[in-house]
């Protein structure tokens, strides 16, 4: 334990004890709290959010909704399903344009994804030009550099900073800009135009509980609902940033794996339709893929702050003192040798069985710290593995992705992401070459 301002540090570095303090243990519920912050106060409507707010009575009730809405209108919505197949239709015909020339993926992808995050909300696919995308993708930007460590403890340290001007002024107003025009887009806006019970999208699914006699009702404010709107822009675009952009680094470093996806893909997808998230259950490898590239990439290296606010804790003979800031270090579990062989190598196979298929009730996936524990475990969990598989199979159907002509390739290896809240894959450059392959009869994506 050390002390930073003034404050108790701990950081638990091993899987066993993460998983006691924060899910199994007999103090996980004093364990599971949130500190005081500037985020929490200042840009989330003064802690109206999950992610930010103590985990008290008002926590749990916002995030059982949240996570029914999610899986509703996002994980088993055919409608969002839908949309999405569109999205990557005009993803597959941006890769198309660029005629197999050297291209950063992610300036196409970077769009794609603010696309799939707002269609969440609104149950329908907006256009890249649409203003409440940019505010999106604008507000993801700002809030990714304010939660910088040394930004967020000089916030929280000095609060009053935000109204001066420089570096970190500039950055809270506009990031409050953009909380702005989001409240007007997500919320005012689809007000207008809203029918109790015709609901279509997850906004529609919270207007709906606020009604008289739902469950929502007497507690659930608009502000709460803008908070947790925040929270899903922070949570999923700036992630699925780094999980997208790591794994097509990866692919095109690991010809081998692009090849078994691609043989996976034409066995069971085939030349003349186009990926289904039902494919998933038939494609164990390229599903295992995506299970190991959350392990060996970690794209959220430490858990956000946890907080003993209750009173002082024993754990393993120590004494945790009360108002202690706690992080899960996901990293060093991920990476364990005890826990996993060869812990630097990408190994799919780890995942499958002789005879090619997941292994079921497979201890070790539960052993992947990726997406949290306990009660401040990842509502995106299912959301960001469909996303992936999605993106995968659609350009891995329509292309060979290959390393840049006349351009060095960075190095998949983990360590060599970008630090920070979410890694990220350095920038690079590659070629989507069009596979020589029949894809007429609506198969192109």
């Amino acid at each position: 334990m050390i002390k930073i301002t003034g404050r108790n540090i701990l950081v638990l570095n091993n899987h066993e004890l993460i998983k006691e303090c924060f899910d199994t243990g007999p103090n996980a519920s004093l364990m599971n709290g949130r500190a005081p912050s500037f985020l929490g106060k200042y840009a989330v409507n003064g802690y109206k959010d999950i992610l930010l707010r103590r985990n008290d009575s008002t926590f749990k009730k916002l995030k059982g909704l949240s996570w029914g809405l999610m899986k509703k209108h996002c994980d088993q919505s055919s409608l969002y399903e839908e949309c999405m197949r569109e999205e990557m239709d005009c993803v597959v015909e941006k890769f198309r344009e660029t005629t197999g020339e050297n291209v950063d993926p992610m300036e196409i992808l970077l769009p794609s994804i603010g696309v799939l995050t707002a269609m969440l909300f609104t149950g329908e696919r907006i256009g890249y030009s649409d203003k409440g995308l940019r505010s999106l993708m604008d507000f993801d930007e700002c809030g990714d550099e304010l939660v910088q460590f040394k930004n967020q403890s000089a916030l929280n340290m000095f609060p009053w900073l935000r109204h001066l001007p420089g570096k970190l002024g500039r950055l809270f107003q506009n990031l409050m800009d953009c909380r702005s025009k989001i409240f007007q887009k997500f919320i005012v806006e689809m007000k207008e135009t809203y029918s109790p019970k015709k609901g279509r999208c997850f906004m529609h699914g919270m207007f709906d509980a606020q009604q008289p006699g739902e469950s929502g009702s007497g507690w659930l404010t608009d502000d709460h609902i803008h908070g947790v709107v925040l929270d899903l822009i922070n949570t999923s675009a700036h992630t699925s940033k780094g999980m997208v952009s790591g794994f097509l680094l990866l692919l095109v470093n690991s010809p081998e794996v692009c090849r078994r996806i691609q043989e996976e893909i034409d066995r069971v997808i085939g030349h003349a339709r186009k990926p289904t998230l039902e494919d998933m259950a038939s494609m164990p490898y390229t599903h295992a893929c995506i299970i190991e590239l959350f392990r060996i990439q970690t794209h959220v290296p430490i858990s956000a702050p946890h907080y003993n606010h209750g009173s002082e804790v024993e754990i393993n003979g120590y004494t945790i003192p009360k108002n202690t800031i706690i992080f899960g270090n996901y990293w060093a579990s991920n990476h364990d040798e005890r826990l996993w062989n060869d812990p630097w190598e990408f190994q799919p196979q780890r995942f499958l069985d002789e005879t090619g298929q997941l292994k079921k009730d497979d201890p070790k996936r539960k052993q992947i710290l990726s997406f949290g524990v306990g009660e401040r475990y990842c509502a995106g969990h299912v959301t960001a593995v469909n996303r992936l598989f999605m993106y995968t199979t659609t350009l891995l159907k329509n292309f060979d992705i290959l390393p840049p002509e006349g351009a060095e390739l960075p190095s998949a290896h983990p360590t060599s992401l970008i630090p920070g809240k979410v890694l990220v894959a350095p920038k690079f450059q590659c070629r989507f070459v069009q596979r020589s392959i029949d894809t007429t009869n609506g198969g192109s994506a």
